[in-house]
């Protein structure tokens, strides 16, 4: 996966961070837009990747939701890590 470069100073509102990730993801139509099926989609995947930030979120809501989202992509990655481990 090519690492994905995701301008936080275009997030405005929750549905914008998920907007944001939906394509360069993959996430599916049916995805929830929210930090637990954000979990649940990629934790479900054999591939790894990486998010770059660039900026700061452009009101306390869509810095909230990234930051979840940070912790969630972090959180797959010690998942991915435990899986190709052992």
């Amino acid at each position: 996966m090519e690492p994905i470069i995701l301008n936080a100073g275009a997030l405005y509102a929750r549905a914008d961070v998920y907007r944001a990730l939906r394509e360069p993801l993959r996430l599916p139509d049916y995805f929830g837009n929210n930090a637990d099926a954000l979990y649940d989609e990629l934790t479900g995947r054999a591939e790894k990747g990486c998010v770059i930030v660039v900026g700061a979120a452009a009101t306390v809501a869509a810095r909230t939701e990234l930051k979840r989202c940070l912790r969630v992509l972090t959180d797959c990655g010690w998942t991915w890590e435990k899986r190709t481990a052992g």
